[in-house]
């Protein structure tokens, strides 16, 4: 048998035998590969569907965990710039707003509406003088004053 290599030409039979038994055995083995491949296709595209499928879950989950962190982000700045304007947090959450800047602006307004912390707060913590361990004014004391004289006279 004489060399059947691509480069040579087929002069005999022989040769020609040779190239037709070799090609035989490369086409059986194409098939069996080819068979194999069609077998596992079906596998392959299962597994690609399920990345792609998992894929796309990972993408919506880190979709809400982000509008989450957002929306906690833009609460926690909420509830600071209430604070800061002496504003409680159950009014400042019912203020709608897109932005730091918009929600400032709103807040800004509601405060100048209330008025000053201070001014509101000093009216309404005012302690009762007959608990507190201060000495009454004596506005205070004139009331106190009436209502001893008044509980403490005797009725006929």
């Amino acid at each position: 048998m004489t060399d059947t290599s691509k480069n040579q030409p087929i002069a005999t039979l022989e040769d020609a035998l040779a190239v037709v038994a070799n090609l035989r055995d490369e086409n059986k083995g194409l098939r069996k590969r080819a068979q194999e491949a069609e077998t596992r296709t079906p596998e392959l595209e299962a597994q690609v569907a399920a990345l792609q499928e998992a894929a796309e879950d990972h993408t919506v989950s880190t979709a809400a965990r982000d509008a989450e962190l957002s929306a906690e982000r833009f609460g926690r700045t909420r509830d600071r710039l209430a604070h800061q304007h002496g504003i409680p947090v159950e009014i400042a959450e019912t203020i709608s707003a897109d932005n730091e800047e918009t929600l400032t602006e709103r807040l800004e307004a509601l405060a100048a509406f209330r008025g000053k912390p201070e001014e509101t707060q000093a009216a309404r913590l005012r302690p009762d003088p007959a608990q507190a361990a201060e000495p009454a004014l004596d506005a205070d004391a004139q009331r106190l004053a009436d209502a001893d004289a008044f509980f403490n006279s005797k009725r006929s």
